[in-house]
This record gives structure tokens, C-alpha cells and sequence, in this order.
């Protein structure tokens, strides 16, 4: 089946308070029933985890400005590392790969390294030396990530989570700036946003040896389309805004489907389906979010102190990964900042920031 994104108008958007309502009457055609693989992988190895890690703190303790004015770029310390764009393996929900940079981080200096980390062992291995944008994991150990390899020229590579295998996908003949986004959930087809740098955008489908399979063309004009993921080998998960709107909403597409899962006032960065599409995990810099069929919850809320900035969730919907930024006044007129990966339980519950290297 081709895969198409189709638009129709006649989506409600539903107030935050009567519970992001799913819109059964706003389709003709059923939701296309889930391809997934079951998670046939080990259970979260927790006492292991508790060694590695510590309780997160929610605590806001900063204090801006107070006595001394605007903080000085002089005074803004950093932690040695950043750690970021955390997720699964979707085979051992144990494993994840990572982002690690110095900090502060200068754009194009290459610094930004890729590491996978196991849970059960404690151990961590550095398996490339730059990446642009997040990895993403997929079933027979592949690992999608960016690479900028000159000139503002972004290309895709995969990667085994040994480090071995290293294989480009995409190659300036296509496009400048190539960015993927998912695996679908049998790890053989992926799609990646391109663009040639004269504001033309395309999405792409391709196989797991970076063969373009579909092409959508389709960018309309008014609005903002980002693919979140597949649902199923032909099924897409976008989330879209109308321009002037301020509520992104959730739609499920194939063949012009169209759901509204939420509205609501802010942004949305990152998000995650289940596989029986019961919840949807999503976050934006203020808040990670759990929004089912009939109800929302509220996972976790951001303050002065933390922001969020990525979001994963285990193949077997017991756990997300996500980063965080924080910060805190180590003095008034000093200002701390890191960025630090946690794993939670997907109602909200064992939160804890691991300690890596």
C-alpha cells in the first residue's frame, strides 16, 4: 500500500478538561488494526538499576537574580557532560542508546557522541564519535542517527550497537539535510524529513538499506506535519497545526483517517504510541503527558529549575526514558546547568536519574 497523507477539515478540537476525547464520529473507516511484534524480551532489571542510579530530585531550589543583577555568561557553569535523546532497544528494554556532549556545546564541533548503556551490567561503550540528531533504535539491532559530513550536508548512517557495521543510507545526489525519524515496529522500513535547502521538504519511506520506497509530497501549505512513527507497515502517526491555531492535535493517517487524541495550548516535541493504541506519551519542554482514549494525565511538570527534551518509550509499555535539563544556584549570581537522562514508570511512578559516564 502507498502510504498517503490525506487532509480533511472537519477535526474537533476538544477542551483539555473533557478529557481528549477520542472523535469516533469524525471517521469513516475504522482504526487499521496493529502489526506488532510482541515484546518477547527480559524485564526491567531493577535492583541492577537501583546500583546505577539515584532517586530524581523535583525539587526547584533555584533562586534567579536575587542581589546581584543578570547572571554573567561568566558566572553559568556546566556540568562536564550533557546527556541527552536517551531510548530502547526495542528487543531489550535494558539497553539504550544515548547522546553525550561536552558542555556547553559549540554547533558543529563534532562533539556530540553516540554511547549505549546496559542496565543489567552497568556498563557503557562509546560506538561513534558524531551525531547530529537523536538515535533511533530499531529491531535487528540497527541504530539510525545524522551525520553531518561537510559542507551542512546531514546524511543518515546506521550502526549495530557494537559499533560495528557502520553503513551511510542517504547521499548529497538526494538532499542537503536529511533527518530520520522512526523504524516502523518490524525494524525493515524507516522515513527521514529532506530537504534541499531551497525550502522545499519531502518525507521519505525507505527500507532498512536506505532504498526510497515512497516519497510524500505532499507539504501543505498552512501547516506544520511532523511524523511521530508508525503504527503499522503502512498506517502513519503525525501530529499537524493549522496556522493561527494554537492546539497541535494527534492524528492517526492512512488513507485520510483522521483522530484527534488532545488539545491543548502548548507545544509538542516528542511522542510515543502504544502498540494497542490504547495511550499516547507525549511532552513538551513543560511537561511529559499520558493521554488515553477517555483521560489525561499529567506525568510530570517542568519548573523554573527543569525542562524536558526527549522522550522513549519501552517496547513493552512499562517505562520511558527521557532527558532533562536542570539547573540551580549553586550562589545567587552562579548558575548551574546539566542535562540528565530518567526512567519512570509510564503511570508516573520510580523515577530515577541515571548515573552515567
Amino acid at each position: 500500500m502507498k502510504l498517503r497523507i490525506e487532509y480533511r477539515r472537519e477535526f474537533w478540537l476538544i477542551p483539555i478538561l473533557l478529557g481528549f476525547v477520542l472523535l469516533s464520529s469524525c471517521r469513516k473507516d475504522p482504526i487499521p488494526p496493529p502489526v506488532t511484534p510482541p515484546y518477547n524480551g527480559p524485564a526491567l532489571c531493577k535492583t541492577q538499576l537501583e546500583q546505577i542510579s539515584v532517586p530524581a530530585n523535583n525539587m526547584d531550589t533555584t533562586v534567579y537574580n536575587v542581589g546581584c543583577g543578570a547572571i554573567p555568561e561568566a558566572n553559568q557553569l556546566y556540568a562536564e557532560y550533557l546527556y541527552t535523546d536517551a531510548v530502547f532497544n526495542p528487543e531489550n528494554i535494558n539497553q539504550i542508546a544515548y547522546v553525550r556532549e561536552p558542555s556547553p556545546y559549540t554547533a558543529g564541533s563534532g562533539a556530540r557522541e553516540l554511547w549505549v548503556f546496559d542496565i543489567c551490567t552497568g556498563e557503557s561503550q562509546k560506538i561513534h564519535d558524531e551525531i547530529s540528531y537523536f538515535p533511533l533504535w530499531g529491531r535487528n539491532d540497527w541504530i539510525l542517527f545524522s551525520v553531518n559530513i561537510g559542507g551542512g550536508s546531514f546524511q543518515i548512517f546506521k550502526i549495530k550497537s557494537d559499533g560495528s557495521q557502520i553503513t551511510q543510507l542517504t547521499y548529497p545526489t538526494l538532499a542537503s539535510q536529511n533527518v530520520p525519524y522512526a523504524w516502523n515496529r518490524e525494524g525493515n522500513k524507516f522515513i527521514f524529513l529532506s530537504s534541499n535547502g531551497a525550502g522545499l521538504n519531502y518525507i521519505f519511506a525507505a527500507d532498512d538499506q536506505g532504498n526510497i520506497l515512497d516519497t510524500i509530497y505532499d507539504y501543505p501549505n498552512g501547516y506544520d506535519l511532523i511524523l511521530r512513527g508508525w503504527l503499522n507497515s503502512d498506517t502513519l502517526l503525525t501530529a499537524k497545526t493549522p496556522t493561527g491555531a494554537p492546539n497541535p492535535s494527534f492524528y492517526v493517517v492512512s488513507s485520510g483517517i483522521e483522530i484527534t487524541y488532545f488539545s491543548n495550548g502548548g507545544s509538542v516535541s516528542r511522542s510515543k504510541i502504544y502498540a494497542d493504541l490504547s495511550n499516547l506519551i507525549w511532552m513538551n519542554p513543560n511537561s511529559i503527558n499520558k493521554s488515553s482514549l477517555t483521560a489525561h494525565t499529567v506525568l510530570r511538570t517542568g519548573a523554573s529549575n527543569r525542562r524536558y527534551n526527549s522522550l522513549d518509550l519501552s517496547a513493552d509499555n512499562q517505562y520511558v526514558i527521557f532527558s532533562r535539563h536542570n539547573e540551580r544556584n549553586p550562589t545567587p549570581c552562579d548558575l548551574y546547568q546539566e542535562d540528565k537522562i530518567y526512567i519512570m514508570s509510564t503511570d508516573g511512578s520510580y523515577e530515577r536519574e541515571l548515573i552515567l559516564p
